[in-house]
């Protein structure tokens, strides 16, 4: 019984949690989001979407002219928007240096 709830296994590094398709392995947000069948949604404008903070940042990294969550700043806690803030400075400042760090 306890595999159907999200564990983690110290035998295989990693969280488990027995889904409708089988034993799963993943991070503990992806197995308790499989365990409650629900999850984050981070909605960028150009349509796509993210499942965790990560994902944000990843966009904003990988699109440094980016700038889709101004249309939905809600969706994030304060601390998220100071980091998002400040991440976005800080890629407009070296970018604008022509550094590469």
């Amino acid at each position: 019984m306890r595999e159907n709830i999200p564990h983690y296994s110290e035998k295989d590094n990693c969280w488990k949690v027995r889904t409708r398709y089988g034993n799963e392995s993943a991070s503990v947000y992806w197995c308790v989001s499989e365990f409650i069948n629900n999850c984050l949604v981070y909605k960028f404008a150009d349509g796509d979407h993210g499942h965790c903070f990560d994902d944000v940042l990843c966009k904003i990294i990988d699109n440094k002219e980016y700038d889709d969550i101004e249309g939905d700043r809600n969706q994030y806690s304060n601390q998220e928007l100071v980091i998002i803030d400040t991440l976005k400075a800080r890629l407009k400042e070296v970018l604008s240096d022509g550094n590469s760090e």
